[in-house]
């Protein structure tokens, strides 16, 4: 199966050496808002249900933006497409640092979204054809590590560049770094891009280069569906933790800015190492239980470690929240590598549409999740705040109150969801997969 020009080992480590940057960069673009909530929520006069909305719009533009992307990749590769892709969201990024009003602000959010689906496509196409099935998990966990390394270095990051210069430097900080990755990656790869290096038969990819009998294939495949509910699970576990974790630990903690950031870097420094023992664990015990039940039973693992969501949540002790994020963090980020590993079994030549049309899908689930959850935390306290109130509670007191009250529930059942997306692998994949060439219609 692999062909005759495959590229050294070195260079492989410098290929997945850039896509964790990127990953790195894109992250850190993405969480500059988080971090610095509770500041533009004081700055642009605007609340948590209108914060969720923002999110919201990100991940709905991410949505088209992943349909649109993941077409430019397989049409023209994603050695041309990354750069461009990396450049567009820093712009986006970088602009948020000018915006004067709310709307602003969710128009630079939904343009960062949208151009920021670019780093998934391009990425998990390179990995699929640097590497063989049993490596695959562990590259992709090098590549998806980039959003906890990310996630370890912004809070500090932005915290100290707000502290120091406002937080619109911050924006526009984190934003330069893409421009610096492109002129890396066009010197490493533009003048040698990746060539023959997909590890498919010709005559099975031939197979899939009609674009819409494939898309019908597609969606009567199981396995596709199955993709589908573990796509949303892992990501709805994520990014409620991503958007909400530092708000939850500033107000419903009483967290200061610093050690929120602390605490944050820790989560971050368990994700990172779960995205990478994941794929280690599966290398190991593929020689004995093969790809697929090695992939089965890391899958689970990690689907019930994000179980400490409960303890995080309705433990009262500051001290108890560190072993709960730590277990919380390796499970929720071990999940991706392994998602994203059976999504490079399903094609050959259209990766990039396959992954932009999982991730609309998703994006569009967690475009209406950020926006419910928005607005249950908003209402919740409000109805506390007033039932506070009646009963002659001083409202400031009664707001802190309910700011404490309004969280832990729906932090608690955020850790549940990885569990839906292992069911889903357990009921709908089949354990023993066929090549894909043998499964497709005649004459697609």
């Amino acid at each position: 199966m692999a062909t005759t020009d495959s590229p050294p080992r070195q260079r492989i480590f410098v290929v997945c050496v850039l896509l964790l940057l990127a990953t790195t960069i894109n992250y850190a673009d993405r969480l500059t808002l988080n971090q610095l909530a509770p500041e533009l929520m004081k700055a642009l006069d605007f609340n948590k249900q209108a914060y969720g909305n923002a999110e919201a719009m990100f991940g709905i533009a991410y949505a088209l933006g992943a349909l649109v992307w993941g077409y430019f990749v397989d049409r023209f590769g994603p050695v041309p497409i990354y750069p461009i892709g990396v450049v567009l969201w820093s712009l986006a990024g970088f602009a948020t640092g000018f915006v004067q009003s709310y709307d602003d602000l969710v128009w630079c959010r939904a343009a960062l979204g949208f151009c920021e689906a670019a780093n998934w496509s391009c990425g998990i196409v390179i990995t699929k054809k640097l590497l063989d099935p049993k490596d695959r998990v562990l590259g992709n966990g090098m590549f998806q590590s980039g959003t906890a390394l990310g996630s370890i270095l912004t809070p500090f990051t932005v915290v100290w560049l707000s502290h120091n210069f406002g937080w619109p430097v911050a924006f526009q900080f984190i934003g330069v770094l893409g421009f610096l990755w492109a002129i890396a990656w066009v010197v490493v790869l533009w003048a040698n891009p990746l060539r023959n290096t997909n590890r498919v038969d010709e005559t099975e990819a031939a197979e899939e280069m009609r674009f819409w009998p494939f898309v019908v294939w597609l969606f009567r495949d199981r396995r596709f569906w199955c993709l589908a509910v573990m796509v949303f699970s892992i990501n709805a576990n994520w990014h409620l933790f991503r958007t909400w974790l530092p708000l939850y630990l500033r107000e419903g903690r009483g967290f200061t800015e610093g050690q929120q950031a602390g605490v944050f870097t820790l989560f971050f420094i368990a994700a990172d190492a779960g995205a990478l023992l994941s794929g280690y664990f599966i290398r190991q015990l593929a020689p004995r239980l093969g790809v697929f039940r090695s992939r089965f039973w890391v899958f689970f693992t990690c689907s019930l470690l994000t179980w400490a969501s409960f303890p995080l949540a309705f433990v009262e002790s500051s001290w108890a929240l560190f072993p709960s994020l730590v277990v919380l963090g390796l499970g929720s980020l071990g999940l991706f590598p392994i998602y994203f590993a059976f999504s490079q079994d399903l094609t050959t030549k259209r990766q990039g549409i396959l992954t932009g049309i999982l991730a609309a899908w998703n994006w569009v689930l967690l475009f209406l999740m950020q926006r419910l959850m928005g607005w249950a935390i908003q209402s919740s306290q409000d109805a506390e705040v007033a039932r506070l109130a009646t009963l002659g509670v001083d409202s400031v007191l009664a707001l802190q109150m309910a700011i404490h009250d309004a969280y832990p529930l729906k932090i608690a059942l955020a850790g549940l969801a990885p569990f839906v997306g292992f069911l889903a692998l357990w009921l709908l994949w089949p354990k023993e997969t066929k090549p894909l060439s043998a499964s497709l219609p005649p004459k697609l």
